[in-house]
């Protein structure tokens, strides 16, 4: 029933790729290594690992992409086997079987960064941060990368990038600011090579840029200037990543749930008291819940939470709102799912990152000959019916988030949450 396994074998499933930053190795793929065993290896522990793997054995095209991965093992150079291992995990479609990023580079095997921090929004990926001279390209929508318009980038990426669907590949394409994985990806030579970027500015003009990539590449980034949404001034004043807002003139209670777990300042069962409290002694008419940002944690936490809402009077047709996107993954996924089923949510946002349906409590593993960590999902979690194939849940109010929405510190999604003409879905 918990999302959370235990350590240090087994890893919760929130933030796979930032949670596991903190642990190094001193390991590097400096040296030329034979993968072989290696490669045998990795395949043996996702057949015996996943949920799945009776079923690839038998799977033909599994079995092609799996004697490919090893035969080319020994042949590639790091880039080319860091993203050839990818995209041997990105056959089992499950956004928790991959490679840690966060903990890859942590290890320092691919130390090389470009100097620009990039964004995806719905309307394209944007410069949000950059240096020295990327600097011109601050705030610009790229457009293409050396010769590659970022269209064929983007396609490249989703077609090996690990994911239950591709809301969880633009979620990621921010890591295309690596040049492991663009040299990997066939974009760039080698991850010492210069790259161009060329974006699109505000004012409709382009910009170009040759940027190197360097190991300090983001020490002292420039961030864009931007103004702050509504939401990050409410989490600056309270300080904890979970709280409960109750918004007078809209009668309704806002909760922000960016972690499903506890947290030093709060644990999920204070947060649910206070709701509780809340309901109690406020005129609430609708309760708003904030998963954009969750990519997960102890879904068994918010059991409470949620047969005190359904419980409620809030459920009925408008008196529930439940907020997604692509960033909400794993154990926020679970919890939107039984609210869906459940309730009379309203879904307010964007695709979720994960399906109803889906893989996880991954345990890590590391490869025999290279040290480079990967994870494997380890249980079917079912919360729809058995025959839900959806990939991801879909908001009955899609409300795009775009770039300009962004620096300006508008949240359209939550003013359509707040609104009194939101309207109840028909199911």
């Amino acid at each position: 029933m918990i999302q959370y396994s235990v350590l240090p074998r087994t890893w919760t499933r929130v933030g796979l790729f930032f949670c596991m930053i903190m642990i190094a190795s001193p390991q590097t793929l400096a040296q030329k290594v034979n993968r072989t065993d290696e490669a045998r290896e990795i395949v043996e522990n996702i057949l015996s690992t996943h949920p799945a793997g009776a079923t690839l054995k038998l799977s033909e095209s599994w079995r092609t992409a799996a004697e490919t991965f090893t035969r080319s093992a020994n042949e590639l150079d790091e880039p080319d086997y860091l993203v050839s291992l990818i995209r041997l995990l990105a056959t089992l479609n499950d956004g928790h079987s991959t490679v840690p990023i966060g903990l890859t580079l942590n290890d320092g095997k691919f130390p090389q960064r470009l100097p620009v921090r990039l964004r995806a929004f719905d309307d394209g990926v944007y410069v949000i941060a950059a240096k020295d001279e990327a600097l011109p390209l601050l705030g610009g929508r790229i457009q293409s990368v050396g010769t590659f318009t970022f269209a064929e980038v983007m396609d490249r990426f989703a077609a090996v990038w690990p994911g239950d669907n591709i809301a969880w590949a633009q979620h990621d394409a921010g890591l295309l600011g690596l040049p492991a994985l663009l040299a990997g990806l066939d974009i760039i030579e080698t991850e010492d090579s210069d790259v161009e970027l060329v974006v699109m500015l505000e004012n409709g003009r382009t910009q170009s840029a040759v940027l190197h990539p360097r190991r300090d590449a983001t020490v002292d980034r420039q961030p864009i200037d931007r103004e702050s949404y509504q939401i990050e001034k409410w989490s600056a004043e309270v300080g904890e990543p979970n709280y409960l807002r109750y918004i007078v003139a809209a009668r309704a209670v806002y909760v922000r749930l960016n972690q499903i777990q506890d947290t030093p300042g709060q644990s999920i069962s204070e947060l649910t008291d206070t709701l509780a409290e809340t309901l109690a002694t406020e005129d609430v008419q609708r309760i708003i819940i904030d998963l954009r940002l969750n990519t997960g944690g102890d879904n068994t936490l918010m059991e409470r939470f949620r047969r005190i809402v359904a419980a409620s009077p809030l459920n009925r047709p408008g008196g529930i709102v439940v907020m997604i996107g692509p960033q909400t993954f794993s154990a926020a996924v679970n919890v939107a799912t039984r609210f869906e089923r459940d309730t009379y949510a309203i879904f307010v946002g964007g695709p979720s990152g994960a399906g109803p349906n889906h893989y996880g409590d991954a345990i890590l593993f590391r490869g025999s000959a290279t040290n480079l960590p990967y994870i494997v999902s380890t249980l079917r979690w079912q919360d729809s019916t058995p025959f839900d194939q959806r990939k991801w849940i879909l908001p009955d109010a899609a409300v795009p988030t775009v770039f300009a929405d962004w620096l300006a510190g508008l949240d359209p999604a939550l003013d359509i949450a707040l609104s009194d003409d939101l309207e109840a879905p028909d199911r």
